[in-house]
């Protein structure tokens, strides 16, 4: 009996139903209580066979559905870790008629690219996703991932934080109206390209320190301060609720910024600390007048400033050094006879 008895002490601990104090303070047990325990640990065993039977339907009846759309999970010969293919058969699901180039078995080719047994590469651009799976933050390696037209796709799972190796995250035209703050975890994100969802954007986003690229045309955002700046060189915030350009200065590295159609009232005299900047536009904001520190950015070549009621442009355009191009005619009250004009003209510079 007392051997017994330490066996199942043994075992009770090992599954958790009983603490050490409650296995010695009971050192003798009936029958009757060791059935009842037998049976607790066959129901438990019988609830786990049940759960994995559960998820043995459902992978096989993805994989089947997967036949029915006409296609073959060619997935099921590569060298991919098993936990990574279930992870694209829940992933890939939803959508209505597989592309014929998901996977060509290539590292280099296909919307499914594998390399050392990991996933690195996804691209479901356009192809009806009408979820986004929590599996998706088991695909820990992947470096890019483009999910962009999937117009009814909707929320992103917290788990797309998982991401730690991503560098180019395709979001655009998803119908994500809010990005979990996990995507802040994504400290390795160069590319982030989330416009037209209406979106808002998280605060975490300015943990994402290696971010260069930014494409966030429509979203919530009022103003520059969650966004990182030490690496930006390209900012889209067109049609988005940016209200003020405070802070612009930090953006050291920017090259080119849109900010057309924003509530915009002013651009602060900071921005001459953009010493790279190439490309701005600011039409359709509520600016009235440029400042001349604009005209002092030596890197500048192209400026967009229409529909904002300018009634002159600053006269440090004329000694900039790369200026190529300026449209402010439309939508201002710059007569064609304006001595900035004029001199610019005289200088080769289109002025439209």
């Amino acid at each position: 009996m007392l051997n017994n008895l330490k066996k199942s002490g043994v075992l009770l601990l090992s599954i958790g139903l009983f603490s050490t104090s409650q296995i010695l303070a009971q050192p003798i047990l009936d029958q009757k209580t060791y059935e009842q325990i037998g049976q607790q640990i066959k129901q438990q065993q019988k609830d786990i066979e049940e759960k994995a039977k559960q998820y043995d339907q459902r992978r096989l009846a993805l994989e089947e559905q997967l036949k029915q759309m006409g296609e073959v999970a060619y997935l099921k010969n590569t060298p991919i870790l098993k936990q990574e293919y279930y992870a694209l058969i829940d992933i890939i699901a939803p959508i209505r008629q597989l592309p014929e180039d998901l996977y060509a078995g290539r590292d280099d080719v296909g919307r499914i690219r594998i390399k050392e047994k990991h996933v690195y590469f996804l691209e479901l651009f356009n192809e009806g996703l009408t979820s986004l799976s929590p599996k998706i933050g088991e695909l820990q390696y992947l470096v890019y991932l483009n999910l962009s037209m999937n117009l009814g796709m909707g929320p992103v799972p917290k788990e797309i934080g998982n991401l730690i190796n991503v560098e180019e995250l395709c979001l655009s035209d998803t119908g994500a109206k809010v990005l979990p703050e996990e995507i802040g975890n994504c400290k390795k994100l160069k590319k982030f390209y989330v416009s037209r969802n209406r979106v808002v954007l998280p605060k975490s986003l300015q943990n994402l320190k290696d971010l260069e690229v930014l494409y966030a045309v429509g979203a919530q955002i009022p103003s520059l301060e969650n966004i990182p700046s030490s690496k930006l060189k390209e900012l889209v915030l067109t049609s988005s609720s940016l209200n003020s350009l405070i802070g612009i200065g930090n953006f050291r590295e920017l090259e080119r910024g849109y900010f057309a159609g924003t509530k915009v009232k002013s651009v602060p005299t900071e921005i001459k600390n953009c010493t790279k900047v190439k490309f701005l536009d600011l039409s359709y904001t509520e600016i009235d007048i440029l400042q001349e520190e604009i005209g002092h950015i030596d890197s500048l070549e192209v400026v967009y400033a229409i529909g904002n009621n300018l009634n002159s442009l600053p006269k440090s355009f004329i000694n900039a050094r790369n200026l190529e191009a300026v449209l402010c005619f439309e939508g201002n009250n710059i007569p064609p006879d304006d001595p900035v004009v004029k001199a610019l003209l005289a200088k080769g510079i289109r002025v439209i």
